[in-house]
């Protein structure tokens, strides 16, 4: 799925990428999670690079575009339907420290996001976690990352809740054909260099976590978005479905990432692995593998080890 959101962007032409989390929650040939997670508890999402075996520290410089705005969702429906459970709005990923609010590359190098995970949610046997990422600058990108869990109830009569979608933006069927002023893509637009703080409706169940106030002068400044009354929400089902799979398909990226880092994944590995989808939608182009420090892995801190082989 092309990561251009500007209908006028003359860029490179990228692989078509389904949404959600490239199809590779179709094709998972593992059907029961490592990770088990408790509703009422507080739990850790680890964002690291395919450089980073072991914590300590990201690429650098790296892929961090300034940081932007995050967001983690569960879908008990194998990706048919999301809800955000948690937003960071603001300096996410997270820049190296001192340089927040600039334009650059570096990270820092605490790349652990903790949330609390309601009570009231259900529990499940397979539900999907989505860490998903709009980035301040560069190339307007939706970056994606799945990972299965199991999630235990704390209460045996919690029900599912509605009306906490997930924000998409910077995403269109076709960059050829899809005119600037379309009704569907041409709202789902994030504008270079700022953080978003997310309309009500898509900001989820806990409050969000807002990073630190900008100095004026700052080359990143927050942009607080319009509600756009639910059409760039993952509960837009004519989107959702123009941006997804094909009805009946099974099909997912047209190439998965075929470099061997010292993480020992390769594209056998990662194709059969338990993170379903750990790139940005633009980074498995046709011509050429993504660059390392541009991969970006999201997953349960509890499943760290498995990797750092």
């Amino acid at each position: 799925m092309p990561m251009n959101g500007d209908p006028n962007y003359q860029g490179p032409e990228w692989g078509q990428q389904p949404f959600p989390c490239k199809g590779h929650h179709r094709n998972s040939t593992r059907t029961v999670p490592r990770t088990i997670w408790h509703a009422g508890s507080r739990v850790t999402l680890q964002i690291y690079d395919s450089t980073n075996t072991t914590g300590a520290s990201m690429h650098d410089p790296g892929a961090a575009h300034s940081g932007g705005s995050c967001q983690a969702s569960f879908s008990y429906d194998n990706g048919d339907s999301w809800i955000v459970v948690q937003s960071w709005e603001g300096n996410c990923l997270r820049v190296r420290k001192g340089q927040e609010g600039q334009l650059t590359n570096s990270y820092d190098i605490d790349q652990n996001y903790s949330f609390d995970i309601p009570d009231s949610l259900p529990g499940a046997d397979q539900v999907i976690l989505a860490w998903t990422w709009l980035n301040a600058s560069g190339n307007r990108e939706f970056y994606m990352s799945c990972s299965p869990i199991r999630l235990i109830a704390a209460n045996s009569s919690a029900k599912l809740p509605s009306g906490y979608p997930m924000y998409i933006a910077n995403l269109q069927a076709d960059p050829e054909t899809v005119d600037s002023q379309h009704r569907i893509w041409s709202p789902c637009h994030v504008p270079q260099n700022v953080w978003i703080r997310y309309p009500q409706r898509y900001k989820g169940i806990n409050p969000p976590i807002v990073a630190d106030s900008l100095r004026d002068n700052s080359q990143i400044q927050y942009l607080e978005l319009k509600d756009d009354g639910g059409i760039c929400g993952s509960d837009n089902k004519d989107r959702a479905e123009a941006l997804g799979l094909r009805s009946g398909s099974d099909d997912q990226e047209s190439i998965a990432p075929s470099y061997t880092s010292r993480l020992g994944i390769n594209e056998k590995q990662y194709q059969n692995s338990q993170l379903l989808s750990a790139v940005p939608y633009r980074a498995t182009q046709l011509i050429a593998a993504p660059l390392q420090s541009d991969v970006l892995w999201a997953v349960p801190s509890t499943e760290r080890s498995r990797w750092a082989t």
